[in-house]
């Protein structure tokens, strides 16, 4: 500052000790009391204003993006803001961020991108209006799974407690960006219809007059904590395991030349969920006898009764004899 001495105008340097009257806690128009000499002067005025120190962002760690995701719907979902901090007023409310505060964000870059994120002061009472606040913001772009297609495996009619066959089943996952990978088929799994109970071995509780029966199990991949599923419509055949001849009373001699009589000629089929049924052969069409021959004489003539049902064969034996009429009375 300026003084005038004795021999003249003077400068000299001022110093806290001859300052009066500051408070830097105060904000506004503080006057400042200057004693040099046993002189004051009130003369000078200061202004004491707030000033930024920075910005904090709500998301301080790594930022997941879908492949694609603009960063405005980034923003959105995330709902994304930031705080600017005062050095006296302290945290200002947070405000949503805006996209142009972002530097060049790449919605197709499947690496890290570290963005930064310029804040510029613009409040005219503060001491750093117009200044630059910067904060790094971290995304990371992934290539997510959008769809998943499942191929029912080829086999869709199956014996009753015949192990599931996955031949023919394909999962291909589909990603954001549009690459097809196929998936672990070993992670397909098959679940009767309430989509709960697992299965290995198709089994049914009723069958129709044709010893059928029909379910949609369920077909479901999970990948990356999400299920992806599948109908696969089935046929489950009651299947006939065996047969055995259970009548007595069927006819088993008769005389040379005498015509096969399959009167009270019963079987018992067995199926596999183990029930059996009594079935008679005469007019049966599902029932065949075949070996019968009265020309010649024959003792213990085994014929063959072959039974055909959804495609399963099975067969059982009898015996019977032929004799001329005038041997059977020797």
């Amino acid at each position: 500052m300026m003084v005038q001495k004795g021999s003249g105008p003077a400068r000299v340097d001022l110093t806290t000790g001859m300052i009066s009257g500051y408070d830097p806690k105060k904000l506004g128009d503080q006057p400042l009391t200057i004693t040099y000499g046993g002189q004051t002067d009130t003369s000078v005025t200061v202004n004491v204003k707030d000033y930024v120190t920075g910005i904090e962002l709500s998301e301080t760690g790594e930022v997941k993006a879908n492949y694609n995701e603009s960063l405005s719907d980034i923003i959105d979902r995330l709902d994304i803001t930031y705080t600017v901090n005062y050095a006296k007023a302290g945290k200002k409310e947070a405000v949503k961020l805006a996209t142009n505060m972002v530097s060049a964000y790449d919605a197709t870059q499947m690496t890290t991108q570290i963005l930064t994120v310029t804040y510029i002061d613009g409040d005219t009472n503060s001491f750093t209006v117009g200044d630059d606040f910067h904060k790094d913001l971290k995304i990371t772009v992934e290539n997510k799974i959008i769809n998943v297609e499942i191929q029912k495996p080829i086999k869709d009619t199956y014996n009753y407690n015949e192990a599931i066959a996955m031949a023919g089943a394909t999962v291909t996952l589909e990603y954001a960006n549009g690459d097809k990978v196929s998936g672990d088929i070993t992670k397909l799994k098959v679940y009767e219809p309430d989509e709960t109970t697992p299965v290995t071995k198709v089994t049914a509780t009723t069958f129709d007059s044709d010893h059928r029966a029909t379910k949609t199990l369920k077909l479901v991949y999970t990948q990356d904590g999400k299920d992806y599923k599948a109908d696969y419509p089935v046929t489950i055949i009651n299947d006939v395991k065996g047969i055995s001849v259970n009548s007595t009373t069927h006819k088993t001699s008769y005389n040379r030349n005498d015509t096969l009589d399959l009167d009270n000629l019963t079987i018992l089929v067995e199926r596999g969920n183990g029930e059996t049924e009594t079935v008679t052969v005469k007019g049966n069409s599902k029932a065949n006898v075949s070996g019968f021959n009265s020309s010649v004489d024959n003792n213990n003539l085994p014929l063959t009764i072959t039974y055909t049902e959804n495609r399963s064969i099975k067969t059982s034996n009898i015996l019977c004899n032929s004799y001329r009429q005038n041997n059977r009375n020797k």
